[in-house]
């Protein structure tokens, strides 16, 4: 069975209006590409966002952690499991209707051996930037993009109709 869990925690530091909101976190993640493998990727993380002006502002993050690769036991592998440091982060420049960044992740770019052939992590960097494009009083539609560079270079773009929230 393939599957794939995500959850993230996080908790605002200062939380004074004044000042840059500092950001404290966990991310974990479990994923089962297949039935014999599956990987367990968990992470503290730090984040900052930082006004530049009324509009602009610049955020970044550092994770730090470890991931496990598990391989199942087969008739042909006795299966086996390994254990990793790792980290990753990013910078991002957000505006009103848009935003730029880029992040590194795998960034140790370790080697792990969960079974008999190791298994390399490789360092890879994401591009990314998007934007909303107003289509009237109630929508807007908000393009994204990414980049990722690496071992397999991967390009994705997607797009989200977004209903404007209005209060009155």
């Amino acid at each position: 069975e393939v599957a794939s869990y995500f959850a993230t925690f996080s908790y605002r530091v200062n939380k004074q209006k004044k000042g840059n909101p500092q950001y404290i976190g966990l991310n974990l993640y479990a994923d089962r590409p297949g039935p014999f493998l599956s990987a367990t990727r968990f992470y503290g993380m730090y984040a900052i966002d930082i006004a530049l002006n009324d509009s602009l502002t610049l955020s970044g993050g550092l994770a730090a952690g470890g991931l496990n690769y598990q391989a199942d036991p087969t008739p042909r592998s006795p299966g086996g499991s390994a254990l990793s440091a790792d980290a990753k982060g990013g910078i991002w420049l957000n505006g009103e209707k848009y935003y730029i960044g880029v992040s590194i992740n795998q960034a140790l770019n370790n080697r792990i051996t969960p079974f008999e052939e190791p298994l390399q992590l490789d360092r890879h960097f994401n591009f990314t930037a998007g934007g909303d494009v107003d289509l009237g009083e109630d929508f807007a539609l908000r393009l994204s993009g990414i980049i990722r560079t690496g071992n397999e270079e991967q390009e994705l773009l997607n797009m989200l109709l977004k209903i404007k929230e209005t209060i009155s």
